[in-house]
């Protein structure tokens, strides 16, 4: 015979796991925050000679004005049962540099792809690789 017990966590159990969740959550999207901000302040040197212009499609924009690099912000929120981590642009123009077919200049889509691995290490508590 098969028994099994289901236990009431209460209020206070599960109000601590909420805030361990979210905490990982807000080290995950700042982690990924600080990945795209370094991938929008590369600047490519020749013969000692700063290339001035802009990326090739494929890669992330290079830096111009900062604009875009300063306003990569990030923001957790419970929805539902859910925690959200977001990390994004206010700029119109963000939009238009990392959608494919547009300008082709992709740089949060591809940090997370290249970050997924550490962002789920973070999630489950444990440290990540450099």
């Amino acid at each position: 015979m098969f028994r099994t017990t289901l236990r009431m966590y209460d209020r206070q159990y599960l109000a601590k796991i909420e805030r361990e969740e979210t905490s990982r959550m807000e080290q995950a999207v700042r982690h990924l925050r600080n990945v795209v901000v370094q991938s929008l302040g590369k600047r490519v040197d020749r013969d000692g000679k700063r290339v001035v212009g802009r990326s090739k499609p494929g890669e992330p924009p290079r830096l111009e004005t900062g604009e875009l690099r300063r306003s990569i912000a990030t923001e957790v929120v419970k929805e539902g049962d859910r925690i959200v981590g977001r990390v994004g642009t206010n700029k119109v123009y963000g939009k238009y540099l990392e959608l494919p077919g547009v300008l082709n200049r992709p740089y949060l889509a591809k940090a997370l792809q290249e970050q997924q691995a550490n962002i789920n290490r973070i999630l489950v508590g444990r440290k990540i690789t450099a």
